[in-house]
């Protein structure tokens, strides 16, 4: 006999954000892991961040933001290594990869050929 209502905790979570420039992702970070500060500085490298939700235990690797719109050929070497180096932050690898897009402004085929580079980086 299967119990809908049992849950089975997942006992690890690692999770990379990704997205462009100032649209909240260390905010998204913060919520995840139920924080609530956050100093307002542009993030420049990878970070990563440990939390225990429920039962679970959570790895959060904040990535530094692309030029919202631009594709990856116009971002700064800097910036795709730090992308590509979040992956490692949490070893053996993420879980994850959640893209985060700011809902107040519109999402064009500009912008998603400019995630779709992004994210082609990472493999």
């Amino acid at each position: 006999h299967f119990n809908r209502n049992l849950k089975t905790p997942i006992p690890k979570l690692q999770v990379v954000l990704l997205g462009s420039r100032g649209v909240g992702k260390t905010c998204v970070g913060n919520t995840i892991l139920g924080c609530k500060e956050h100093d307002g500085k542009r993030t420049v490298h990878s970070e990563v961040r440990h939390g225990s939700v429920d039962q679970t235990e959570v790895t959060v690797v904040d990535s530094p933001g692309w030029w919202k719109g631009f594709p990856a050929e116009d971002t700064p070497q800097a910036v795709k290594d730090e992308m590509q180096r979040s992956m490692f932050l949490c070893p053996p690898g993420p879980h994850v990869f959640l893209l985060v897009i700011d809902a107040d402004t519109s999402f064009n085929a500009k912008h998603l050929d400019a995630v779709t580079s992004h994210v082609e980086l990472l493999g």
